[in-house]
């Protein structure tokens, strides 16, 4: 039988185990904007992109939280050094002088929708020329399109040209592939039999993680990231994640 006093070492020691504070995760501070499917606040775990970024965070072992402003109030602050990323953004030259890029994320395909009732045949896109396109307002369209000089309408939103297409206000929109397949499914679902997208895209952007490089620590957050990314590729859940978008 052991003695009591024999305990009392062993008791000690399971106690101050017990009593050790568990190392939190170190959080990592995130922006991003209203771009559904990719991103949004309403969103079941905000979004397909934003999903996959914060899953790739926590497999690295950082505790992401994400913040959702205005696009351009998004950039300002995280060039001003609020935010350890942004998600998602383009790569191009002039965010690359402040900006740091993660491996890729989902892919935008941007190009064309009309109604499948409609017989639009073309080759190049000079062959749009007699056809009416809708457009965003205030919306940045691949250089190709906006080399063909075709005859264009903007609208508000993505939404507004869908339903100006349906009552053949315009003859075809311009859209992402990912945004146009969210409406259709939702908001316009009753619009989606009358409606097909028009391959090829005019144009394909990858998607990236940009970190600020005036934040302090960022390469090693970038490294555990690009690390925990190439695992949710390999193992198929950003495959899994893609599929979502609907196309």
């Amino acid at each position: 039988m052991c003695s009591r006093f024999r305990l009392l070492p062993l008791l000690a020691v399971i106690v101050a185990l017990t009593a050790s504070p568990v190392q939190a995760a170190e959080s990592v501070q995130l922006v991003s904007t209203e771009y559904p499917p990719y991103m949004g606040a309403a969103l079941p775990n905000g979004g397909i992109t934003v999903d996959i970024v914060t899953r790739a965070f926590r497999r690295a072992g950082y505790e992401p939280t994400v913040t959702f402003r205005p696009w351009a109030r998004a950039l300002d602050e995280a060039r001003d050094g609020q935010y350890d990323g942004v998600v998602f953004v383009w790569r191009n030259a002039e965010r690359e002088k402040w900006l740091a890029f993660s491996g890729p994320l989902p892919t935008n395909q941007i190009g064309l929708y009309k109604l499948k009732a409609d017989r639009i045949v073309f080759r190049t896109l000079a062959d749009l020329a007699p056809y009416s396109i809708g457009v965003g307002r205030g919306y940045v369209n691949p250089p190709a399109f906006e080399a063909a000089g075709l005859q264009t309408q903007s609208a508000l939103d993505d939404e507004e040209n869908l339903r100006k297409l349906d009552a053949h206000r315009v003859d075809m929109v311009l859209i992402d592939r990912g945004v146009a397949a969210y409406l259709l499914g939702g908001s316009l679902a009753k619009f989606a039999g009358e409606m097909e997208w028009v391959d090829p895209p005019i144009e394909e952007q990858v998607q990236y993680l940009g970190m600020p490089l005036a934040r302090a620590g960022y390469q090693v957050k970038l490294d555990a990231f690009n690390r925990a990314l190439a695992s949710l590729h390999a193992d198929g859940t950003v495959k899994a994640l893609e599929a979502e978008l609907g196309y």
